[in-house]
């Protein structure tokens, strides 16, 4: 069952006296809902999915942390101490980081991450193969990961961490590699995850989360300057000029309903 996710007044630092990333930070997110994070670089979009899945806690040890991470009935104070994978899947912007580098088929390395979680050998080819095929990676299933294209391997890291069948999904800036056919593969993907998993994404542009998102968040410098859903975060454009690229967007919404602007995605 996909739990819901509670960062409760997080103050967070990656070394003792530097300045906060977050300070009393804190942000409800429902099961099952699909969450967009937006902002520019630097907002702490990816740290807070690293505090989120257990890799701050677990690996960045001159970091320093005050506040409470809930995720469903499990309590952490003031973070996560392990990665959580695999109830808590973590797609990074970089996709070679991801790949394990053990494997020399796409097939192989999919198969790899349920070998590490003790999967039964039995299990493993019907996992993989669905896998495989919903990611569309059929034909790409003998190549080596790191002989593809930029678009096909964040494809192979993705595939190689929903393969565990997470309860909760992280993707940082997903789309950043691939191309639009590729981009509408992952919409339907992550749409027919939506009833069983919780899933948070970040991005620096608005389109991928107006095709998604139940819950829209924009932050800056490390706090939520918006929490709300998609027409109500449209109704607000104007006051995220200076943080997100909308002027194209604000004159379609000048222009037409905002059915119509949102159909612009479909």
């Amino acid at each position: 069952m996909a739990p819901d996710i509670s960062v409760a007044d997080l103050t967070f630092r990656y070394y003792a006296n530097s300045p906060p990333v977050f300070s009393r930070y804190s942000l409800d997110i429902p099961a099952k809902t699909c969450c967009a994070i937006l902002g520019p670089t630097g907002s702490g979009k990816t740290t807070l999915l690293s505090v989120i899945s257990g890799i701050a806690g677990s690996q960045l040890k001159t970091a320093s942390a005050e506040g409470t991470v809930r995720i469903g009935l499990e309590s952490y104070a003031p973070l996560p101490r392990r990665i959580l994978f695999p109830k808590v899947g973590f797609a990074l912007q970089e996709p070679s980081v991801q790949i394990s580098g053990v494997k020399n088929t796409v097939r192989s390395e999919l198969g790899f991450t349920l070998e590490n979680l003790g999967v039964h050998p039995a299990e493993r080819g019907p996992r993989v193969d669905e896998t495989l095929r919903l990611f569309g990676l059929e034909r790409l299933a003998e190549r080596n990961p790191f002989h593809l294209s930029g678009g096909e391997m964040q494809r192979v890291a993705l595939a190689s961490i929903l393969v565990a069948a997470p309860s909760i999904l992280l993707l940082d800036e997903p789309t950043g590699a691939l191309d639009w056919p590729s981009q509408k593969r992952l919409k339907s993907l992550l749409r027919s995850l939506k009833t069983t998993t919780t899933i948070v994404f970040t991005d620096y542009t608005i389109e991928f989360a107006l095709n998604l998102a139940d819950v829209i968040v924009v932050m800056e410098n490390g706090r939520n300057v918006f929490v709300g859903n998609q027409r109500e975060f449209l109704d607000s454009l104007s006051s995220f000029d200076h943080l997100l690229p909308l002027t194209a967007w604000k004159e379609l919404i000048e222009s037409a309903s905002w059915e119509t602007a949102r159909n612009k995605l479909q």
